[in-house]
């Protein structure tokens, strides 16, 4: 007699389950999850199917499907109904639970969409801080009602310490940061007006020069500044102390002095449209502009708040042309208003 033919793996019959163990089961998907719900809750198929917007056929294949996998009746067949089983209840009371969990995570997830319950925290120098800082946050406000606003003046020392230590959200303002944990974003490029009394003799000028300025006082700004900076640039760092009528660290009390009276004052864009007092403006030529800067922490993602807020800059900048691709014009100028 010859050998018997060895059996193919295929031909093999299964192990035998150890005695007291039960076969492993597939765990069911969300969908097949989704699925029972919906014939739980109709006790029909037809009405289930018009629940999940699927076919009857389709839905009884996914309900037979899901007994197959469980190895579990689930619903017996009774005058057209489905009448769910004791171990059906069980399952029902956990699914119950699973969509009491997805309904606090949609929940959670929709607050964290609106920003609720978040505070938008702003530092910015003076220039910018009326304008567009301000408009910014109240556009931001109007579309997150539930987000607390906060608008810090920061000083230049140590400014970037309000993103490193966590203080506030951003940084908008004039000065430009190479920092590896900071975020320096130029978000807009601003043109220098000169700015006077209505009754000044530059106001019958369409422009500014540097020849127009050496015969009248001015106000002039410490050196480390941006506007100091933008002076010396003005004048090829020349600039003539004889001509200092008075002397500001911040634009908002340059553009004070200037409509006192005390001489003109040479200031960004931003700062003259945040001016609310009477002061004509006029473009200075060659133009000389500002670069507008938003500053956040490279440590983590920039919250819904922050997004938004760069939106709104970046649109009111546009708007005044004053975007960051191009320098912008502008011509003769009440404060606050574009020329």
């Amino acid at each position: 007699m010859g050998r018997p033919a060895r059996a193919s793996p295929r031909d093999r019959p299964a192990p035998a389950p150890a005695s007291g163990s039960v076969p492993a089961r597939a765990p069911l998907s969300l969908r097949q999850i989704e699925v029972f719900w919906a014939v739980m809750e109709a006790r029909t198929v037809s009405g289930a199917a018009r629940l999940l917007n699927v076919s009857q056929p389709g839905l009884s294949r996914m309900l037979r499907h899901m007994e197959g996998r469980l190895g579990v009746e689930l619903f017996q067949r009774a005058s057209g109904r489905l009448v769910p089983t004791p171990e059906a209840e069980v399952l029902h009371e956990r699914a119950a639970r699973v969509y009491a969990q997805v309904d606090g995570l949609q929940d959670a997830a929709r607050r964290l969409s609106r920003a609720e319950g978040a505070t938008l925290a702003v530092g910015s120098g003076g220039s910018v801080a009326a304008w567009p800082v301000a408009q910014a946050m109240a556009a931001v406000r109007r579309a997150l009602p539930t987000v607390s606003m906060r608008i810090d003046t920061l000083p230049l020392p140590g400014i970037l310490d309000y993103l490193l230590d966590r203080k506030g959200d951003a940084i908008v303002g004039l000065h430009g940061f190479d920092h590896p944990a900071v975020r320096c974003e130029l978000i807009g490029r601003v043109p220098m007006f000169c700015v006077m009394p209505p009754d000044h003799a530059l106001t019958r000028l369409e422009t500014v020069t540097v020849q127009d300025l050496r015969r009248h006082e001015m106000v002039l700004f410490d050196p480390e500044t941006p506007h100091g900076r933008a002076l010396r640039q003005a004048f090829d760092g020349q600039m003539p102390d004889a001509a200092a009528a008075a002397r500001a660290r911040f634009v908002t009390s340059a553009m004070a002095l200037a409509e006192a009276g005390l001489g003109v004052a040479l200031v960004d864009g931003c700062a003259l449209r945040g001016h609310s007092g009477r002061l004509v403006s006029i473009p200075f030529r060659p133009a000389i502009t500002f670069d507008v800067y938003l500053l956040t922490s490279r440590r983590t993602g920039l919250p819904v708040a922050v997004r938004r807020l760069r939106q709104e800059l970046r649109a009111l900048l546009a708007a005044a042309g004053w975007d960051a691709g191009g320098e912008g014009t502008s011509g003769r100028a009440r404060s606050g208003k574009r020329g």
